[in-house]
């Protein structure tokens, strides 16, 4: 703003003696005039008629006012909910059509920084706030803070540092069965213990018992139908674990479709695979489709399926895009689609 204010006004803000005494800095001294009456702010820039005008140009100042609220997910993680709300006055002239900030998570007693991320603000949208879902690591001992800056990417010294306390964050309860399940030091069941000779030729050539892991859940997969959310290391036989709660509907239901959601294509194909040597081999002869960018299957296919191996968005769209779309589903209405996600027994 140098050709719209005088020295006068620059020179009083960053009088150095003024701002170490007080104890903040330039960009803080600035906002602090929005606080005082245009005269204060007149006598205090040695600027007695512009007081008003100085505060309009400090209204333009790239600022946000950041929220955080804290989340415990383990006791080794938090999740951050962050709003960031700019509460600057827009101006085209100075601002554009757009203006971009900086936001860090840091660790000042460890000095270091865990999650950056750029925030563009528009015009058209401003002053609509932003929400950010934020996960970083915790260690022990738990640090008292962390602090959240925000940088505007074009104006510089306009930040502001957001000190995010943990004093009230629960972690202690974080280590109780409600949230791990410890694995018990249980002995390993054979094969045999499924009771069915078709299940039993799908591991009898692969292994002879259930690893820990498939031991302990064995029970709660094969013999009930409770919900099971399951995080393991790779390698440690979740497939597996899969296939016993797939076992347990197909012999609870023969009619009973299994779904199967794998990230990435590649990864579907590899399962498509597996399984159509394994689970479409005889005695089973189970019927196991992919589904993904690259296949297409008409309804009746889709409908005779065991197992449909898909993509999300090859899901979502059989779950809730059968009216209207064109292409594999143009011979399916809603309601043979609504048939086919009653059919799903287990995802």
């Amino acid at each position: 703003f140098e050709n719209e204010l005088k020295k006068n006004v620059f020179v009083a803000l960053e009088d150095s003696r003024v701002a170490s005494e007080e104890g903040y800095n330039t960009f803080e001294r600035a906002i602090s005039l929005l606080d005082m009456e245009p005269n204060e702010v007149g006598q205090l820039c040695r600027c007695f008629r512009d007081g008003a005008m100085i505060q309009k140009f400090v209204r333009m100042l790239p600022r946000v006012e950041v929220s955080c609220t804290v989340h415990p997910i383990t006791k080794s993680t938090l999740r951050f909910h962050i709003d960031i709300h700019p509460v600057f006055q827009w101006s085209g002239r100075h601002h554009g059509g757009a203006e971009g900030f900086w936001l860090w998570v840091e660790d000042n007693e460890n000095n270091r920084t865990y999650h950056n991320e750029y925030i563009l603000f528009s015009r058209r949208n401003h002053p609509e706030p932003t929400t950010l879902e934020v996960v970083v690591p915790v260690f022990d001992p738990m640090p008292q803070q962390y602090f959240i800056r925000v940088v505007s990417d074009s104006w510089v010294g306009c930040e502001s540092l957001i000190p995010v306390s943990f004093r009230h964050v629960l972690m202690d309860g974080l280590s109780s069965p409600a949230f791990f399940t410890n694995l018990f030091d249980l002995t390993p069941l054979p094969v045999q213990a499924l009771a069915d000779p078709r299940f039993e030729q799908l591991y009898s050539k692969r292994f002879d018992v259930f690893n820990p892991i498939q031991t302990q859940l064995f029970h709660i997969l094969y013999h009930s139908d409770t919900p099971v959310l399951l995080g393991a290391p790779t390698g440690s036989g979740k497939t597996t674990v899969a296939e016993l709660a797939l076992l347990r509907m197909k012999k609870q239901n023969p009619n009973a479709k299994c779904v199967y959601i794998a990230p990435l294509k590649s990864l579907a194909r590899e399962r498509l695979k597996e399984w159509s040597k394994r689970l479409g081999a005889p005695p089973l002869k189970w019927k196991v489709l992919e589904l993904s960018g690259d296949t297409s299957h008409d309804s009746r296919a889709l409908n005779n399926s065991d197992v449909l191996i898909c993509t999300p968005e090859k899901w979502d769209l059989i779950s809730r895009g059968w009216r209207g779309v064109s292409g594999d589903f143009s011979s399916s209405s809603a309601s043979n689609g609504k048939r086919f996600v009653r059919e799903v027994g287990l995802l």
